[in-house]
This record gives C-alpha cells, sequence and structure tokens, in this order.
C-alpha cells in the first residue's frame, strides 16, 4: 500500500486487492477518510445509512468517513479496497453534497480495463508501476463521483445517454417497463431497426445485452423487495415481470448463486 497518491482530484491514502474474499473480518467497521470498494467478481450485501443492497461487478460502493459500513459476502469476493479524499478541484464541481451508498455503471468496459491494469501492473518499469496505479485507481474514483452527479441530476444523465440517444430511448423503455413483460423484436421494431441491429447497438452502449439489462433491473428489485417486505416469491415474481416464482428462482440463482427464499433467510436484518 502506499503511503499516499496525490493530486488536484482524488488522495489516495491507502488500498488493497482482496482475492475470493469469502468472509469479512468486521460486519461493521467505519472508516476515518472515504472508502470505495469495487467488486472484480463476486457480489457482498452492505448497509450505508438508509442504503443497502447487494454490489457486484460494474458497482461502486462509497462510503464517507466515519459513517458505520456493515457489510457480509453473498459469493466469494474479489475487490478493490481504496481510502481516499476528495480533492477541491472535485469538491467545487458538485450541485450536491457527495454521499455514500452504491453506484451502477451502464458501460463497464472502461472499468474492466482499469481492473486488467492494476492486475498486470507488475509487468510495467517498476519506476511506472505507482503511476499506473494512481491513474487506474483515481479514474474509478473519478467515475464514482460522474456517477453520484448523474443520479443527482436528471438532466446530466439524459445528455450522458444522448451519444446514442435511440439506445437511451431503449433503457429508459427496458427499466419503465421491467415489471411487465418486454417482447424485445416489438422494441426493436418500434425504434425502426432490427433485432440483431438493437442487440449490437445496446451493447456498444451499455456493454451487456438489452435482456441482460432488464434481468440485471428485475434481479435487484427482486433483492429488494425480498429484503424489506413480506411478500411471497410468487407475488415478488409478479412484481418483477416473471411469470411465476418458479421462473424466477431460476433467474435468481443463475445470477446470485442461491435461491431466494435462502437469500431472504440470509440477508433478513
Amino acid at each position: 500500500m502506499p503511503e499516499s497518491i496525490k493530486n488536484g482530484s482524488v488522495q489516495i491514502e491507502l488500498y488493497h486487492y482482496w482475492y475470493k474474499k469469502e468472509k469479512f473480518m468486521l460486519y461493521e467497521d467505519a472508516y476515518s477518510n472515504w472508502t470505495l470498494f469495487a467488486p472484480e467478481e463476486g457480489s457482498f450485501y452492505f448497509e450505508i445509512g438508509d442504503g443497502k443492497g447487494i454490489a457486484t461487478f460494474g458497482d461502486l460502493v462509497i462510503c464517507p468517513p466515519n459513517v458505520p459500513f456493515k457489510r457480509v459476502v453473498v459469493s466469494p469476493l474479489s475487490f478493490y479496497l481504496v481510502n481516499f479524499h476528495w480533492g477541491d478541484a472535485v469538491l467545487e464541481q458538485s450541485d450536491t453534497p457527495i454521499s455514500g451508498g452504491r453506484l451502477t455503471m451502464e458501460q463497464t468496459e472502461r472499468l474492466a480495463s482499469n481492473y486488467c491494469l492494476l492486475k498486470n501492473v507488475n509487468c510495467c518499469r517498476p519506476s511506472f508501476r505507482e503511476q499506473v496505479k494512481l491513474h487506474c485507481l483515481e479514474d474509478i474514483c473519478l467515475h464514482a463521483f460522474m456517477l453520484h452527479e448523474l443520479n443527482k441530476n436528471p438532466v446530466r444523465r439524459a445528455n450522458h445517454e444522448a451519444s446514442d440517444p435511440l439506445m437511451a430511448e431503449a433503457a429508459m423503455y427496458l427499466r419503465n417497463q421491467a415489471a411487465d413483460s418486454v417482447n424485445f423484436k416489438d422494441l426493436a421494431t418500434s425504434l425502426g431497426i432490427s433485432p440483431v441491429q438493437l442487440t449490437r447497438k445496446f451493447t456498444a452502449a451499455y456493454g451487456q445485452t438489452p435482456r441482460d439489462y432488464l434481468t440485471r433491473i428485475r434481479v435487484e428489485k427482486a433483492k429488494k423487495l425480498l429484503l424489506e417486505t413480506r411478500l411471497t416469491i410468487d407475488q415478488i415474481a409478479e412484481c418483477c415481470g416473471y411469470p411465476t416464482g418458479f421462473y424466477l428462482h431460476r433467474v435468481f440463482l443463475k445470477y446470485v448463486q442461491m435461491s431466494p427464499s435462502h437469500f431472504r433467510k440470509k440477508y433478513l436484518v
């Protein structure tokens, strides 16, 4: 771990990479600086203030200083822990106070590239390694800041997605219709393109297929309902756009590596 890495945007105090971690040493902890958990593989359940949920690849979880951070490994977790300060250059750009919680990327190629560089940094000359680490860790932290700003400012989010307005329209449709039946052929037709074009263009814009994007939304909603309501599995399936609890069970098992009932029993606080 470095003593400190500084620039005008982010000051990294320490960082560490954990591989296939099966259990956190502490269920609850608090850090004196801002802390970021960046999962590369696996998943974990977290609670920060009023926010809680499951984080996996494509998510960044940030916790403000001195705020209790509860966490439990859901499936063997490989992740980067970064302890840092926001620089004045970042804070001056924020329209709202930066808060903790989960920030989800819709395009993950850049994140995956940073993970790859960090994993292979020892191939670089020793004198160059810290510069590469600085670049990657700062980029991940700044991406978290960008996601925070987009989430707090719908106008900025709309402008961000406007790089491919047709796919932004598709993504909005999938978010709005996630609780109902979705026909991807009909969606493609309504956008004036073929199903193959929809898949190709959507994957280029969001880093995942339309079906995976929709499934992720539905699974996250199912997790929330499992932990925050007393609805039956069949009722939750209906709320998440699935015809039966059995269908939800199969999808949930594939994406979370455990059944909905097991998930509720294990993580319901």
